[in-house]
């Protein structure tokens, strides 16, 4: 099998290393020595997800790619892109690699582009070529502005204004095949992970913040709402399957599970209004994709858990139907929760840890081990 490929950061270098799982090796670690590492430590990093390319921010060259050959050979080309801002702070990759785009702060008064999107070219040449280039004055670090269904045939796109265009996922100069009608502006949204069959194309969930007043007084609930994409003839149409409200929320993480068949919304603001939480308020929903399951895990009602003013950290199985909710003050409760799409019901499987300072999740990538820390 192919070796295991991780890079590390020191105060001069990012390095490569590739840890091979075959036993009759005796140096299962080695370090990529050929050219172009070791190289300066970079400004931002991140593998695609096929493990193939690095993208990184080179101090002074700028914006870089680094194509590795894969399986054994220690092979490597790097390439610049020259259009992008030495500025770019994050990357965003297409599932299947395709694409790549690069992310700079929007600088006021300045209309020049700072999203790029990169096609990645055949294996013969590996190089890239810009597709599309837009301008977002306040683009936030991590916002992921632009991101496609898994199979890459769809496209979302977040405007400056909070409109969310549908494209062809392979085609960005084409007309929106979708503008989105949403009651506010969209702050986030995340595609859910299912697979095309049929007439479905994908599915969607949309974060609009509340609105308030001159005061911060929340006047208008903030909302999350579920779209459908299914083919009509030809084109492309949407169907809006669920819209929830929730109280109070200015921004938001949206986590599907991994069958893309449920949707936690663990919205937050900036300050808690009922004085407890110096750190903001939160909400935490569940909402099934076709809407008949709609429920407020931080509802004392429910009977699910006990406490839960304060989320810490929410986050599911990436292979199963299971999810881990950490809440209540610190030293803070980590529960794991159970989720049946049949019956639709969310239950209480186990308590991981009564009393400990944990506020946060991280599972591997197989979902078989996951890590509690804080």
């Amino acid at each position: 099998s192919a070796p295991l490929s991780y890079f590390t950061r020191d105060k001069e270098h990012i390095k490569v290393f590739d840890f091979d799982l075959d036993p009759s090796k005796e140096n299962a670690l080695c370090e990529r020595l050929n050219t172009p590492f070791p190289l300066p430590t970079p400004k931002a990093a991140q593998w695609s997800p096929d493990g193939l390319v690095l993208a990184l921010v080179d101090p002074t060259a700028g914006v870089q790619v680094v194509s590795f050959a894969g399986g054994d050979s220690q092979e490597s080309t790097i390439h610049t892109l020259p259009a992008a801002l030495r500025s770019t702070q994050s990357f965003l990759w297409s599932p299947k690699s395709s694409f790549v785009v690069s992310l700079a702060p929007g600088q006021k008064g300045n209309s020049e582009p700072n999203i790029h999107v990169w096609r990645r070219g055949d294996s013969a040449t590996d190089e890239y070529i810009l597709e599309a280039a837009y301008n977002f004055p306040k683009l936030e670090k991590g916002a992921r502005v632009i991101q496609w269904t898994p199979d890459e045939s769809l496209c979302a796109r977040l405007l400056p204004d909070g409109h969310v265009h549908i494209l062809n996922g392979t085609d960005f100069l084409s007309e929106p095949l979708v503008d989105l009608k949403l009651s506010h502006a969209a702050q986030c949204f995340e595609f859910a992970p299912v697979r095309s069959r049929g007439a479905l194309k994908g599915r969607i969930a949309i974060f609009v913040p509340d609105v308030r007043d001159d005061m911060q007084r929340v006047v208008g609930a903030a909302e999350v709402t579920i779209f459908e994409f299914h083919t009509d003839g030809g084109s492309v149409k949407s169907q809006d399957k669920v819209k929830v409200p929730v109280a109070a929320g200015q921004i938001a993480e949206l986590l599907w599970n991994s069958t893309g068949s449920a949707l936690i919304a663990h919205c937050q603001t900036e300050v808690d209004e009922t004085g407890q939480s110096y750190y903001g308020g939160s909400k935490l929903v569940l909402i099934s994709a076709d809407g008949e399951c709609q429920k407020d895990l931080m509802d004392p009602q429910e009977g699910l858990v006990t406490n839960t003013q304060i989320v810490q950290a929410v986050a599911w199985s990436p292979t199963r139907d299971e999810f881990i909710f950490i809440h209540g003050f610190q030293p803070s409760q980590a529960s794991l929760f159970s989720w049946d799409e049949r019956t639709k019901k969310v239950s209480l499987a186990k308590i991981l840890l009564e009393k400990a300072h944990r506020n946060t999740i991280r599972f591997n990538h197989f979902g078989s081990l996951v890590c509690l820390a804080g």
